[in-house]
């Protein structure tokens, strides 16, 4: 029997175990690893099968960069006790057509002032090739860049707990606990259960009722290069690009990184005209295997090639992810069932540089009923009821 049960071993699950785990609880964290071909792959996904994600500091709001600050922090201390690479403080660029700016500019002078970033208005040099009438601004460190797999290994590193590598296919809650019975056959009980399986919440009965949740297909282009070209461009900011074209709109892109398969990679995401929308877990599958990607590789290409003209692309290819949104866009941390069923899932696009904060505010609220004194709660409750507009 264990005192607490994660659902899902992705980046809030994996940070909700850390912080369990140092509460001297007996935790049980369960999730399978990443597929070794995710065509054929039968079960579940996650998110952070990647290996470059932004993480910026100004965020929506001063309790947003509070957070996001917050982990900033924890993963430079992660660094430090399990000696794995985290964090790349190289800045984040902010970059958008004429006028496309000064709202955001405005906001992040004032989120500013809640933190200990340094803006800098307009940089000279940033290293990206850009339309002469683009308007910039350049956030400092801790900014930059984060690597979701190294993340995942030193949060599971540093927990006291158990692990399972499996996967849960239902869920019976009663007065004292729940039992959950795994692919495998074995069954576990424990007293509380947090569910943080992003966008396979409402599947594989995990839960005793869904959960408002939407469900959008992301689409990315790794481009290649030499491990020379990787090294020239070490440096750079990571980007956010407020370009809008037939194609693509909210442009971000990782500098080139080391993937597992040895290779070095930028990573260029955007809202596409192709996005679809998921309402059941076929069409998740669908997607994960042989979703249609390709139709955006050309304008994303496109935006690589004009934004870095000088590097020597190897290749380019795309990869298939999906984005979880609730209504109110901040992640659901919340009791399902009092004392007994916890959420900690909706990363709305941006949960990964925030990871560690969602997990440490999931297991204060599982843990002691607890919640900060200067961070409304009411976004984080769940809905159950679809309230998006048509």
């Amino acid at each position: 029997m264990f005192d607490f049960a994660i659902i899902g071993n992705g980046l809030i699950g994996a940070a909700t175990a850390r912080y369990l785990g140092q509460t001297g609880a007996n935790i049980a964290v369960i999730g399978p690893g990443e597929p070794a071909d995710k065509t054929t792959h039968q079960g579940v996904f996650a998110s952070h099968y990647d290996s470059g994600r932004v993480i910026r500091i100004l965020e929506r709001d001063a309790n947003w960069s509070w957070l996001s600050q917050r982990a900033a922090e924890q993963y430079q201390a992660l660094e430090q006790q399990t000696h794995r690479r985290i964090l790349t403080q190289t800045g984040v660029l902010y970059a958008a057509p004429p006028n496309g700016l000064p709202s955001y500019r405005q906001h992040a002078q004032e989120m500013a002032a809640h933190t200990q970033v340094v803006v800098q208005d307009n940089p000279t040099s940033h290293g990206y090739t850009l339309p002469t009438d683009t308007t910039t601004f350049l956030e400092g460190a801790p900014a930059g860049h984060i690597n979701p797999r190294s993340l995942i290994q030193a949060q599971n590193q540093a927990t006291v707990g158990q692990f399972f590598d499996d996967t849960v296919i239902n869920t019976r809650y009663s007065a004292n606990g729940a039992t959950l019975t795994l692919a495998s056959g074995n069954e576990i009980f424990a007293s509380k259960v947090i569910v943080t399986t992003g966008a396979f919440t409402n599947f594989n009965s995990l839960l005793p009722a869904t959960i408002d949740l939407r469900l959008k297909s992301e689409t990315i282009i790794l481009a290649k290069v030499s491990p020379e070209e990787a090294k020239a461009t070490a440096h750079l900011p990571a980007l956010l690009y407020g370009i809008q074209n037939a194609e693509l709109d909210d442009v971000y892109v990782v500098p080139p990184v080391l993937f597992p398969d040895g290779n070095y990679y930028l990573k260029l995401g955007a809202n596409t005209r192709h996005d679809v929308w998921f309402d059941d877990l076929a069409s998740i599958q669908q997607w994960f295997h042989r979703g249609l990607s390709e139709r955006s590789l050309l304008a994303m290409k496109a935006v690589v090639t004009d934004i870095l003209p000088q590097i020597k692309w190897q290749s380019f290819h795309t990869e298939r992810c999906i984005v979880c949104y609730t209504p109110s866009r901040s992640p659901y941390i919340d009791a399902l069932i009092p004392d007994r069923l916890y959420l900690a899932v909706g990363g709305n696009g941006g949960g990964a540089k925030i990871s560690d904060s969602f997990g440490w505010l999931a297991a204060r609220l599982a843990a002691y009923g607890e919640w900060p004194q200067h961070i409304p709660h009411m976004p984080f409750a769940i809905r159950q009821k679809r309230q998006f507009a048509s």
